[in-house]
């Protein structure tokens, strides 16, 4: 965590470029643990504020990402294209005008950006039907059945995100799931848990790569 961005980049290009393979397995392997393959393992460790290679780890994902598409490291492509598209449209844009990303890497970017979003935006929208139709048939609260008080409110605060934490099932039934009863809420907090690791499954696909 002590290695300067700067020279980690370096790293990872120059071995690539020379053949270093001990030096170029030693660089991969030091970004890998910061950007896992595991949705439950990234979750741990994303906090943007937080220090990483002597910088804010926001500051790390576009310098990262220009240097492992140089060193063709596919592996670690698509936790750094999730990472990139996790921000403002303003942001990336900025990034990508001040590090010169090419072009065709800015539309992969925000078109897999648009389709995470779209994935996510619907799972958001479906919820209040299908806590509907969940608790008309698992509900065991009689004195209260939960399809007729339970409800989602501020949805609308979460369509719009790029971030697959934002849909944590337990943090987000926490917080936008009212009067439901525990097993109902543990019961829809799984069910988003489970569609949000389909969508991370099928992510290198929004950014045009190929499956884990």
């Amino acid at each position: 965590d002590d290695t300067p961005l700067g020279k980690i980049t370096a790293l990872l290009v120059l071995s690539t470029k020379y053949d270093f393979r001990l030096i170029r397995s030693d660089v991969i392997h030091q970004i890998s643990r910061k950007y896992p393959m595991s949705l439950e393992e990234y979750g741990r460790i994303d906090d943007d504020y937080a220090d990483m290679f002597g910088m804010m780890r926001m500051f790390c994902h576009f310098p990262l990402l220009i240097a492992v598409l140089k060193a063709e490291v596919e592996c670690l492509l698509p936790q750094l294209y999730y990472a990139c598209s996790d921000h403002e449209m303003e942001f990336i844009l900025d990034n990508s005008r001040r590090l010169s990303l090419d072009p065709q890497v800015i539309i992969t970017l925000i078109s897999g950006r648009d389709l995470l979003k779209d994935r996510i935006s619907k799972i958001v929208t479906g919820l209040p039907e299908e806590m509907r139709k969940t608790t008309l048939q698992s509900c065991l609260s009689a004195a209260k059945p939960c399809c007729k008080v339970a409800h989602f409110i501020g949805l609308e605060l979460v369509c719009n995100t790029s971030d697959l934490q934002d849909i944590n099932g337990k943090r987000f039934t926490s917080s936008f799931l009212k009067r439901a009863c525990e097993h109902c809420a543990t019961h829809m907090g799984k069910s988003i848990d489970k569609r949000r690791e389909q969508i991370w499954n099928v992510l290198p696909s929004f950014f045009d790569l190929r499956c884990w």
